[in-house]
This record gives C-alpha cells, structure tokens and sequence, in this order.
C-alpha cells in the first residue's frame, strides 16, 4: 500500500501517494519508478491528513525546513505542539460567535510553541486562556487569535513580527529586541520590548481601579505610533489617573521611547498625539464584546484620519489592515453579553481571567 508502481513516458509526471510524489524519469527504455523521491513541500495536520498533529509531523524526516503545514478545518489538538523546524504553519482563522466560542470548523491548538528560527505561524487558533511561546529569533505570528503571546526568558528571540492579531491578554517581551507588533487586537498590555516598533494596534485595558493593569508596560527605545491606546474600568467607566497607559504611573519619553499620532483615552502630556476620550462609544461600534467586530470605529472617531499616514489609527488602517473574523454584525453598546466560560475554547476566558484579580499575563 504504500508503494506506487506507475509507468510513463512523461519525464514531468507524477504520481501522488499519501501526501508524497513520487517522481518519474524518462529514459529510453520507457518510463521508470524512481524510489524515494519527493517534492512535497505541504502537508496536512489533523484526521485523516498527513500527520495526526505537529509534533508528529516535526518528528517525521520527510519534513524539512521551508515545508508548510496545514491544519484541517476542525482539528483541535489539546496537547502542547511544538515548531522545531523553520515551517509555516497555517490555520482557518478564529471565527467567533457573540460568545466569543469559536465556529466548530475553526481548528485550534492549546498551546503552540514556536522554537526554530524563521518559522512561521498564520491564521492559527490557540483554544481557551493558553498561550503562544516563543523560543528563537525571527518568527512571524499574523493573522492568529491566542489568550497572550511571550517570549521565553534567556533565549533570543529578537526580530519577531506580531500582525494582525486578536490577543485578550497580552504581550510580553521579556526584553526582546527588534521586535514589529503592527494591526494588532490587544486586550491587555504590550510590556518589555526594546528598540520595537508598536504600530496601528488597538491596546486596550479594561481592569479596575483597584487591580495592577497596564497597557504599555517597561518599553525602552521604542516607536509607539498610530495606536488607540486605552484603559476602562470593568464598568467600562474611565479611569483618568491612569492616563491610558500604564497603572503606575505615565509612561512617558524618558525610556527614549518615541510617541506619534496616539489616541489615549484621558489627558495626555506628550507632544503629537490626542488624548481627551472618555467613553468607549466615542470611538467603537461597540456590540458582542470580545469579538473583533467590537472594535471597529465609529463615524467620527477621533482616531479617524489622525495616523501619520493621514488613515485611521488603529488595526483597520496602514499598509497591511486587521481583517475582521467575527460571525455576526455588532449591535449598539447597550447590548448584552453572557458568556460560557465552561467552553473550553473560549478565547475570552483569558479576559475574564485578568478581570479576575490576576496580575497582568502568566509569567514564563
């Protein structure tokens, strides 16, 4: 069964068995099976595809560096999958209901780790409050939805690309370099990253007053541009003394860290940017909370042709736009929200975790 016998003239055929071409040579004789030889560069995770999941698919030799993995619409895999080569792999996106519970053909994973250098993950789902990790340099995560990404202490992982993400708890850094985190959700904060550029994303914090929070935590040479950067309490009323960044205090330019076209929710003291919003309906469509369709903007916006580039801020605008998952067109702020926090892929869980009392992301 696993062997192809297939004889042709054809110096270009191929004949496909199992995720594996197997190739044909011409000679003159007439057309012979060449053993062992294949171009595969995709295969496919999940049932009845390639390999059951990607640790089994990391572990198998006829995976190599530059290779693609795809996972089949509804696979889920509970156990932590781990990159160990430089791949791609690629997911079907996050749709969510106004629970924010993921479509039943969405595929997911409990916890990702990315340890290989140059690999890529895009358009994966990680289930429920686990979290994405990173171990090397140069990985790019777009398009995913995940409880909080963070890159493992005393490792390099600098020159990361975090792109158009939905994130309901955060970034940690833990003083990456270099890092671009661009047209991003994030419902939690952006902390330890050095000499990175913080673009288009929306950043917003909704703790209360009485609990440690932040948005932008211990960044230092950093670019934080074109960003709608706010802090609500859970009553979604504003907290003023917390300036829309951080809850100890104004995180401000003396780290060198440069700040253009921001909108903040409150007051702000830095030079370029706009402060003054006071209520969320000021600047969202509002509708199904912890879906991303919540936070498109609003007509009149004051974060509305206000970017460097002359767009909008915000994960909507710029030169590669967040591209919106949610299911079901929002509905006026006043809606209402229940939420299953028994389901098990529930992204918001990890929200509703950090409103708990749990300071900030879970720590490496």
């Amino acid at each position: 069964a696993n062997e192809a016998i297939h004889l042709a003239t054809a110096a270009d055929s191929y004949y496909h068995v199992s995720g594996t071409r197997v190739g044909i040579v011409h000679n003159p004789n007439g057309g012979t099976v060449v053993e062992g030889t294949s171009t595969t560069t995709e295969w496919t995770i999940g049932t009845g595809g390639d390999f059951a999941s990607v640790n089994a698919a990391m572990d198998d030799s006829r995976v190599k560096a530059g290779h693609t993995l795809r996972l089949l619409p509804g696979t889920r895999l509970s156990a932590t999958q781990k990159i160990t080569k430089s791949v791609t792999l690629l997911g079907n996106g996050y749709s969510m209901n106004s629970n924010g519970v993921f479509a039943n053909d969405v595929a997911g994973i409990a916890t990702l780790e990315v340890r290989a250098e140059g690999a890529i993950v895009k358009d994966v789902a990680l289930m429920g409050s686990n979290n994405l990790k990173i171990y090397a340099n140069n990985i790019t995560i777009e398009g995913c939805c995940m409880y909080s990404l963070w890159a493992y202490q005393n490792l390099e992982t600098d020159n990361a690309i975090v792109k158009k993400c939905y994130i309901t708890g955060g970034i940690e850094g833990n003083d990456s370099y270099e890092w671009t985190v661009q047209n991003n959700i994030i419902l939690g904060g952006v902390i330890e990253l050095e000499e990175s550029t913080i673009d288009h994303n929306i950043i917003y914090s909704d703790r209360s007053s009485t609990a440690t929070g932040y948005c932008l935590d211990e960044l230092f040479g950093c670019i934080v541009s074109n960003n709608i950067i706010t802090h609500f309490q859970s009553d979604m009323s504003y907290v003023g003394t917390f300036n829309g960044i951080a809850y100890s205090g104004t995180l401000s330019e003396e780290s060198d860290n440069t700040f253009a076209r921001n909108v903040f929710t409150g007051t702000t003291t830095l030079s370029n940017n706009k402060g003054g919003v006071t209520q969320e309906n000021q600047l969202f469509v509002g509708g199904y909370r912890y879906t991303d369709a919540f936070f498109k903007l609003v007509t009149n916006s004051p974060a509305m042709n206000y970017a460097t580039d002359g767009t909008d801020c915000g994960p909507w605008s710029g030169t590669d736009p967040y591209v919106c998952q949610a299911e079901e067109a929002p509905i006026p702020l006043s809606g209402t929200l229940t939420l299953d926090l028994n389901q098990t892929d529930n992204p918001a869980q990890g929200l509703a975790d950090r409103k708990s009392g749990s300071a900030g992301m879970p720590r490496p």
